[in-house]
């Protein structure tokens, strides 16, 4: 979740809000780099992580209002083999 577009520029009228976001019961496994990042102090970026696990994995955030806990009795669903094959060209 990266709603900082200033590789673009920070110009225009059209700022980005992601806001009200919910992950529950997820596995996040096989290392690598979240990134958690809202635009800018007044257009933060809101998630909230409900049972959610992150194995062996870096989270960066940046103007993220994030909330972590673990209301959900669910068991983690790793996302393993539920996406479908992107075609190499």
């Amino acid at each position: 979740m990266d709603s900082d577009y200033e590789h673009f520029g920070k110009g225009g009228d059209r700022v980005p809000m992601f806001t009200g976001i919910e992950l529950h019961d997820v596995l996040v496994e096989g290392g690598g780099t979240v990134t958690l990042q809202g635009f800018d102090e007044t257009h933060r970026l809101g998630m909230t992580f409900d049972n959610v696990h992150f194995a062996g994995t870096t989270l960066v955030a940046e103007y993220a209002d994030l909330k972590f806990g673990a209301a959900s009795q669910g068991t983690p669903n790793a996302c393993r083999d539920k996406f479908v094959p992107m075609p190499s060209w």
